[in-house]
């Protein structure tokens, strides 16, 4: 004859057992939103494949981002896996542990990438201002000069300066505050992209993979940390944790140590 471990005998009635506390208890965990980002790691191959050239940057950002994807797969892999000698809150908390050394451990690499992509596109701006023989000679007239110019006289200025690759003209307009040449940040922003692509499309090419590399793998990070409570189950670690208090303070009326109450005789 089989036992029912269903139900439980109580008051003289049989009433159904409670299935979430006790030893074997097991929640259903939380679905987990996977991202683009963290579940294919191939993103490096196509930046790569891009930027027409290798540079060390690309391959830095490209080696963390698969090392992110890699480490959520494995760990949703984890998630799923319940060693049968772990209860499932052992097994959550062993899965957050694993999940703050993941993001400790991915948040130094990161920093290191985005230090280095930084540099490299420093690096790439000194080098489109050698191609077009950047010179800030007389930067401070040719300013008050543009400045002075009306709006379509000004355009006309620059579109032929960036066409021409006039580095004397470019170091005024594009070397200092956009309002000392009557423009506005997106309008300088958009004619220093028109000189770098017009006077130096492989560095134009290169600098915006760097960028966009940076950029995606700065979003696959915070894509990583953001699904931390939904792979752990933040949810049902609470309640496991909550269970635990309850035990403890359990225990302690059981054993005559809850000094809160030990002297209200009369509560």
């Amino acid at each position: 004859m089989g036992i029912r471990t269903d139900v439980r005998y109580e008051n003289g009635n049989l009433k159904v057992a409670d299935s979430h506390s006790g030893t074997d208890t097991r929640y259903e965990l939380p679905e987990v939103d996977r991202s683009d980002l963290l579940l294919s790691g191939a993103y490096g191959e196509s930046w790569k494949q891009e930027a027409g050239v290798s540079d060390s940057a690309i391959d830095s950002l490209a080696a963390t981002q698969s090392g992110i994807a890699k480490s959520f797969n494995t760990l949703m892999e984890i998630r799923d896996k319940q060693s049968p000698h772990n209860t499932q809150a052992q097994h959550l908390d062993n899965l957050n542990k694993d999940y703050d050394q993941a993001i400790s451990r991915f948040g130094t690499q990161m920093d290191r990438a985005t230090d280095h992509a930084n540099s490299r596109l420093k690096e790439i701006d000194q080098q489109f201002r050698q191609h077009v023989g950047w010179d800030e000679k007389d930067a401070q007239e040719l300013r008050a000069v543009v400045r002075g110019m009306d709006s379509s006289e000004r355009s006309e200025f620059i579109s032929d300066a960036v066409a021409n690759g006039d580095g004397q003209a470019l170091a005024a307009i594009l070397g200092s505050h956009p309002s000392l040449v009557g423009l506005t940040k997106e309008q300088q922003q958009n004619y220093r992209q028109r000189a770098i692509r017009t006077n130096a499309p492989r560095l134009a090419n290169l600098e915006s993979t760097v960028s966009k590399a940076r950029d995606t793998t700065r979003k696959a990070f915070i894509d990583f940390i953001e699904r931390k409570e939904s792979v752990t189950a933040k949810s049902v670690r609470e309640k496991y944790q909550q269970q635990a208090e309850e035990h403890a303070a359990a225990r302690k009326r059981a054993t005559g140590d809850d000094s809160a109450n030990r002297w209200n005789l009369f509560g």
